[in-house]
């Protein structure tokens, strides 16, 4: 099985994982397209069921055919227009990630990586410089409420300079400056892998969907990408199990951190 997609799994599917429950309903995907790789058949598979979907690729081997890959399709992301600057195919031939950079007027400007969950049907279209549209959706890595403030160390000399007014503790230390979230909201690559992305971001909407026998939650995010501006705000859902964050409170006008992994289509 590819190794692209393995830990989307868990987030849709719960704690349990238990995707051999999707996979016993196979003969019941609709056939969405033929594959030849390295001289072998294949075929795409795929269920409906609404907005996320499984996508299922077999291959013919040793006179049957083997499951390549399975991964969950996201069908209603937000439109994103980019420039493709890298391919990343596995070496299985049929997943990628794709980095390219987000097309916008604004002057600062972003690269973006994500998942081709259609990598295998649009092949062709996928090079280096070439413009195109997709549906961008997300999944969590790690998924938690945002802290009101963090604290930031610095002696008198950079106070001064940025006009801060210096406050010291009882023992006349210089107290640590606050800077508060409530307006802040941002995504970075993590500094240990550059597939994940580190987030802070507020919950624009929030729906519950009802995927077969799977509660899945649905956050509309909201991230500006760099500027004191809206012309640089993204706008993406964040899908995920129901249960795997049941323990926090996730509602319109929540702001959440954590790390993400992001998923996208060709838009036709």
């Amino acid at each position: 099985m590819g190794v692209i997609h393995g830990d989307a799994f868990e987030n849709i599917l719960g704690k349990d994982n238990e995707y051999s429950k999707i996979l016993q309903n196979i003969s019941n995907f609709e056939h969405i397209g033929d594959i030849i790789i390295n001289g072998k058949n294949g075929h795409i598979l795929q269920n409906d069921l609404q907005e996320v979907n499984f996508r299922v690729i077999i291959l013919y081997r040793e006179n049957s055919y083997n499951l390549e890959t399975f991964y969950p399709n996201f069908s209603n992301g937000s439109l994103v227009s980019i420039e493709i600057l890298e391919i990343r195919e596995d070496e299985n031939q049929v997943e990628a990630y794709i980095v390219g950079e987000i097309l916008t007027n604004h002057e600062i400007k972003r690269k973006i990586l994500f998942i081709a969950t259609d990598y295998i049907l649009n092949k062709e279209k996928y090079f280096v410089g070439n413009k195109i549209s997709i549906s961008l959706s997300s999944t969590p890595v790690v998924l938690g409420i945002a802290k009101e403030y963090f604290e930031v160390n610095y002696n008198e000399e950079i106070l001064n300079a940025l006009g801060i007014d210096i406050k010291y503790d009882k023992d006349g230390n210089i107290e640590p400056t606050k800077f508060y979230t409530n307006l802040l909201t941002y995504i970075m690559e993590s500094d240990k892998t550059d597939v994940v992305y580190e987030f802070m971001a507020s919950i624009e909407e929030e729906e519950n969907l009802k995927i077969s026998d799977i509660e899945i939650k649905k956050l509309l995010l909201s991230i500006n990408l760099g500027g004191e501006d809206d012309n640089n705000i993204i706008k993406f859902p964040m899908y995920f199990n129901k249960e795997k964050y049941s323990e926090i409170t996730l509602e319109k006008g929540v702001k959440i951190q954590g790390f993400l992994e992001f998923h996208g289509f060709l838009v036709k």
